[in-house]
């Protein structure tokens, strides 16, 4: 073959797989935005905890090993509130999803949707998040500590509070379509009150219906630092706020009601990752398992994970300790002061062990992840 035309081939090729390495969208209308929600969704359920912020404090630890091995763009998964901001900036998915069994938690992402695609920058976010006038003197190069140090001396504006969550409904209702019933704008108030009653320093106990032991502020998270002293939360800086801002307002975190033991959902999202030629890069599980490993439901779930198309790097972030503990027979250690551990798992080897027959209790879980 001549060498002229050999060159043409290879660059045809590598267009071509160009084209299908960016086959994931770039950004999704609004209506196919809210398709997605409930195409994808299953049937909400009930959890024993509010859950209004997340709880791990260890979360920084595993990230600076996984961000060298977690390959950017694909899919990302995850479960739960605020900390998917931060795996987000970590790992630069094409797209996100984010799956929990309370629709509240749904609600919940699509208020702050509406909070980051209308802040002009992260101190007027974290201002309208907790309804507090901003504090003079916070800019684009203010540190993270002194930006919530600022916002836990400012007081509580009920006019904020009402502007604010005015704005977020009818920006999810002209802007986006979203055409949420009573029950769901109440949620969404419930939800917004926690933060305006709490500040900065709610933690994961504050408003909730039953009473879990005391743990890291909203403060402690986003300042929350690995063994280096390297901060990593989706606030630690002016660029980690716009990231997230840039998905919100691409559509490209999108919030899910589902079960990780139930039969739709994780599986839809593996589907949805083939059909777009994409692997899934990284989930973040929190302690579900912790719940799973109880009955059936981790079969289930592993079965649904195994359906998930992923490579080699795929990895899964779970966390140990908390309320549960740890068993007798864990070799994790919790740090002294933390309350979780963060384990870095490889999806595919907990996938081949469940296949094996090897992953019947959270302890053999643990020994194939590192802290």
């Amino acid at each position: 073959m001549p060498r002229r035309i050999l060159m043409i081939a290879l660059a045809i090729l590598a267009a071509s797989l160009v084209l299908e390495a960016q086959s994931l969208p770039t950004q999704l209308s609004s209506e196919g935005f809210r398709k997605l929600i409930a195409d994808l969704s299953e049937p909400g359920g009930s959890f024993q905890y509010e859950n209004f912020v997340s709880n791990e404090d260890d979360y920084a630890k595993v990230l600076p090993g996984l961000r060298k091995t977690v390959k950017a763009g694909g899919i990302y998964i995850g479960v739960g509130p605020e900390q998917n901001f931060t795996y987000i900036t970590t790992f630069r998915p094409a797209m996100a999803f984010v799956i929990d069994i309370r629709r509240q938690n749904m609600l919940e992402h699509l208020f702050y949707k509406a909070l980051f695609e209308t802040s002009s920058d992260r101190s007027d976010f974290v201002s309208r998040l907790f309804a507090r006038t901003r504090p003079p003197g916070l800019d684009a190069k203010t540190n993270v500590t002194t930006l919530f140090k600022a916002f836990e001396a400012a007081k509580p504006d009920q006019k904020l509070f009402d502007t604010t969550l005015a704005a977020a409904l009818e920006r999810l209702d002209r802007v986006h379509g979203f055409q949420l019933s009573d029950e769901d704008k109440a949620a969404i108030r419930k939800v917004y009150t926690a933060f305006f009653q709490g500040g900065p320093q709610m933690d994961y106990r504050f408003n909730s219906y039953t009473a879990p032991t005391a743990s890291a502020t909203y403060t402690q998270l986003m300042s929350a630092s690995d063994a280096d002293g390297g901060m990593w939360s989706y606030l630690v800086s002016e660029e980690n706020f716009r990231l997230i801002q840039d998905y919100q307002r691409k559509n490209l975190i999108v919030p899910l009601v589902g079960d990780f033991g139930g039969p739709k959902t994780i599986r839809a999202i593996g589907q949805y990752a083939k059909d777009h030629k994409a692997t899934v890069n990284a989930f973040y599980t929190s302690n579900v398992d912790e719940y799973l490993f109880r009955d059936t439901a981790k079969d289930r779930f592993f079965a649904s994970v195994a359906t998930l198309p992923m490579d080699p790097s795929s990895a899964i972030i779970r966390f140990v300790g908390g309320p549960g503990g740890l068993s007798p027979l864990d070799t994790i250690k919790i740090a002294p002061g933390m309350r979780w551990a963060s384990l870095a798992c490889s999806m595919p080897q907990l996938v081949e062990a469940y296949t094996a027959g090897k992953l019947s209790s959270r302890v053999e879980a643990n020994r194939l992840c590192r802290q």
